[in-house]
């Protein structure tokens, strides 16, 4: 998409490492925020903002489509750093048999913040 708005590849892989910086420097802050407030309340308001946002990436100017993609890297740890914590007690008190389902989660996770 953004090469047809005429980014070139080494700009399209600023946004991806700005993205990644993002979601690197959000999580220890939503960590923090997690620790002392309640998890879900933060995985629905990221998934809410994920939302609203998820129209401006299809936006004509590319710097709008960018923010948002950088948005999204802040967005993106603010709903899997609380996910993380609960994910660790199911395995805990479900055992062995939610293991794979737990590792299942978090690798979706991984895979659709990148």
């Amino acid at each position: 998409y953004w090469a047809e708005m005429g980014l070139s590849v080494e700009a399209i892989s600023i946004l991806q490492a700005a993205m990644a910086t993002a979601y690197a420097i959000c999580s220890m802050g939503w960590g923090h925020i997690s620790d002392r407030t309640r998890p879900d309340v933060l995985i629905a308001v990221g998934l809410l903002m994920a939302g609203l946002t998820y129209g401006f990436i299809s936006s004509p100017s590319p710097v709008l489509s960018g923010a948002t993609f950088v948005l999204w890297g802040v967005l993106g740890s603010c709903v899997t750093v609380p996910a993380i914590p609960a994910l660790l007690k199911a395995v805990e008190e479900g055992g062995p048999e939610v293991v794979g389902l737990a590792i299942g989660v978090e690798e979706t996770m991984y895979f659709c913040r990148e």
